[in-house]
C-alpha cells in the first residue's frame, strides 16, 4: 500500500508487513476491512515512523506480572517484538480488556505512561493487536493445534473485538 522502504526502519517494516501478509487470513470482513483501514491510516503509518522502536512484550498483563515486594518480574516472554514502544500500552491494554480485567482503568494507565499519547494512534494500535490475536489463534484451530482453551480465548479475542470496533 505505501512504499514502505524508503521511510521507515525495519522493525516498523516488519509490523506493517506482517498485517499486510496476514489479511487474507482474516474471515470475517468487517474485520479485514478494518485491518484494510488501519493499512491506509495516516495516523497509523505516521505513527509508527515517529515512535521510537523498542523491544516490548506482547503479553503484558496481570497474569504475566508477578511482584517481589515493589519490584515487579515479569513472566512469559515468548511475544517479545521489536516495535514502536506505543505498541506496549497497546497490547497491554488489548489484553486487559480480553481477559476482562475488572481492575483495569485506561485513565490510570494512561496517567502513568511516561509519554504523551496520541489516542488515534494507539486505539490503531489496539485494533492492531487485536486483528493479529485473532488471525494467531484462527490459525491454531485451522491448524489443530490447539486445545479447547485456545478456542475459548479466540472467542474471548473475537467478542471483545466486537465490543471494541468503535474504539
Amino acid at each position: 500500500l505505501y512504499n514502505i522502504k524508503d521511510k521507515y526502519s525495519y522493525e516498523q517494516i516488519d509490523m506493517i508487513k506482517e498485517l499486510q501478509l496476514k489479511i487474507n487470513d482474516i474471515e470475517d470482513e468487517k474485520t479485514k476491512k478494518i485491518a484494510l483501514s488501519i493499512l491506509k491510516n495516516e495516523n497509523f503509518i505516521n505513527g509508527i515512523s515517529r515512535d521510537s522502536i523498542s523491544i516490548v512484550h506482547d503479553d503484558l498483563h496481570r497474569s504475566n506480572i508477578l511482584y517481589d515486594g515493589n519490584t515487579p518480574i515479569f513472566l512469559d516472554f515468548d511475544g517479545l517484538k521489536k516495535y514502536p514502544i506505543t505498541y506496549q500500552l497497546a497490547s497491554h491494554i488489548a489484553s486487559s480488556y480480553i481477559l476482562n480485567d475488572s481492575n483495569f482503568n485506561i485513565d490510570n494507565v494512561l496517567k502513568y505512561w511516561n509519554q504523551g499519547v496520541d489516542r488515534e494512534y494507539l486505539n490503531s494500535l489496539i485494533r492492531y493487536r487485536l486483528i493479529m490475536g485473532l488471525i494467531y489463534f484462527q490459525k491454531r484451530i485451522e491448524n489443530s493445534e490447539y486445545n479447547i482453551e485456545d478456542s475459548e480465548l479466540r472467542d474471548k479475542y473475537f467478542k471483545t473485538f466486537q465490543k471494541i470496533r468503535r474504539i
